[in-house]
């Protein structure tokens, strides 16, 4: 087996969308290209992304235009598409998308640095130095449930929330969408189970960007009193995940993933998930844990039913169905709840809502990328050399506000104190990367004197 590096061009094929919907996709072929089956392909987007996206494999060769799969729609460009029907075409099947997340870690500096001699263009076999970065860098991406869980609970305790012992209650919270059902699902024993899979589900439907999906808490309507669901989460109108919890415990039992019949993943592992039928005719997929649900959407035909549900049924959501502070925990803010439903005036609605914002990013979002650049950067400050990783922090050349990336090239490793002066503008990153005292910062005078005791 051989690996390659095979530049895409976004302005022609669109192979985010492409891969987004589909497990595999026909890319043309060059004379002489020397790619076999079983070959592994790292694909480079070039510029504006200019980083590895996406690793596939070649599951044939020699395909006629007239064979191939008709994925014209993701074409962007229509000339290019008519020039290479005069080729022939290889059938790419995905095994990796790079989250958007971690694409930095395969920039084309990260590149450079491990063996190629410039950007990425036509095809070219990749050196070792790159199998082994692309290796690492998916190897440190993979979840682990574990740790899911644990960021999940730092997160609850960030905010705040109280978890006297636990005892369920049936309604008496102003509905689902108020804060009392919010901060009531959060103290739950089993709550940072729940939102990690609640999370795990979002990420890999893409509904963090989307708007057309609402997520209620505690809807105390739905089961029989043993057991409830924690939060449901819904499209055009239509449930397309839950999580169970027993209610005398609060402990995480199930969860379930709905699908159009039409839609529906066909090869499920017997072992780990169960199947079902709903009333309106719509498959459900079962399992119990973390773990099941982690293994499943590492599916490609799994995640593909998951776009291609999302696509159907994300539609714009009724607010009266979104609970905005569990939606601006999982990264949909929405619309604040209706007046009736919320004892406080809108504008706490929109204070709370932020700060659980707030909360939310600087907890889930810094800490994989800090842990990500203290890998790369190691445990020190790049500029005073401090060497003591709990006051090391993950500091933004670029800030999250000004649209900077969350990669590691857009991170220096700063003691707590000089990530508070880059911030302030008392120091500078430079062209090539070193944390420098910025040239408008006048020197430090001396401490007067203040005299020794009597």
């Amino acid at each position: 087996m051989t690996d390659w590096i095979i530049a895409s061009d976004g302005a022609k094929f669109d192979v985010d969308r492409a891969f987004s919907q589909r497990s595999v996709v026909d890319w043309s072929e060059a004379s002489r290209a020397h790619l076999r089956g079983g070959d592994r392909v790292f694909l480079y987007q070039v510029k504006p992304v200019q980083a590895i996206t996406h690793v596939c494999q070649v599951v044939q060769t020699g395909i006629d235009s007239g064979d191939m799969i008709g994925d014209r729609e993701f074409w962007v460009d229509a000339a290019a598409f008519e020039e290479r029907l005069e080729r022939t075409w290889m059938r790419l099947s995905l095994l990796h998308t790079v989250p958007l997340a971690i694409r930095g870690e395969l920039s084309l500096d990260r590149l450079l640095d491990a063996g190629i001699n410039g950007a990425p263009q036509g095809r070219m076999r990749a050196p070792a130095g790159v199998t082994e970065l692309v290796a690492e860098v998916l190897d440190a991406a993979r979840p682990d449930s574990s740790e899911l869980i644990r960021r999940e609970r730092d997160l609850i305790a960030d905010l705040g929330i109280e978890r006297p012992p636990w005892r369920f209650k049936r309604g008496r919270r102003g509905g689902t969408r108020s804060l009392a059902s919010f901060t009531y699902a959060l103290s739950m024993p089993d709550a940072p189970t729940a939102l990690a899979m609640l999370r795990a589900y979002i990420m890999a439907a893409s509904l963090d960007r989307s708007e057309g999906w609402g997520v209620s808490a505690m809807p105390s309507w739905a089961g029989p009193t043993d057991h409830q669901r924690f939060a449901t989460i819904a499209g055009g109108g239509i449930e397309l995940f839950y999580v169970w919890f027993e209610s005398a415990s609060g402990l995480v039992t199930e969860w379930g993933a709905r699908f159009p019949a039409d839609l529906a993943p066909q090869n499920t592992d017997p072992e780990r998930v169960w199947l079902s039928t709903g009333d309106n005719g719509d498959t459900g997929v079962h399992g119990e844990t973390l773990d099941d649900l982690i293994t499943v959407m590492d599916d490609p035909e799994f995640l593909r039913a998951l776009t291609a549900t999302r696509e159907a049924r994300a539609t714009s959501r009724r607010a009266d169905w979104h609970n905005p502070y569990l939606g601006a925990l999982l990264g949909a803010s929405g619309a604040p709840a209706e007046k009736d439903s919320e004892p406080v005036q809108d504008e706490d609605v929109e204070f709370e809502r932020r700060y659980i914002e707030r909360v939310t990013k600087h907890r889930l979002h810094q800490a994989p990328l800090r842990e990500a650049a203290l890998r790369r950067y190691g445990a020190r400050c790049m500029y005073c050399g401090l060497d003591v990783e709990q006051v090391l922090e993950a500091a933004h050349v670029i800030p999250d506000s000004k649209g900077g990336a969350a990669s590691t090239d857009n991170i220096r490793i700063l003691c707590a104190n000089h990530h508070t002066a880059l911030d302030a503008g008392l120091l500078r990153v430079t062209a090539k990367g070193d944390v420098v005292p910025a040239p408008s910062v006048p020197p430090v005078p001396p401490l007067p004197d203040q005299g020794g005791p009597e």
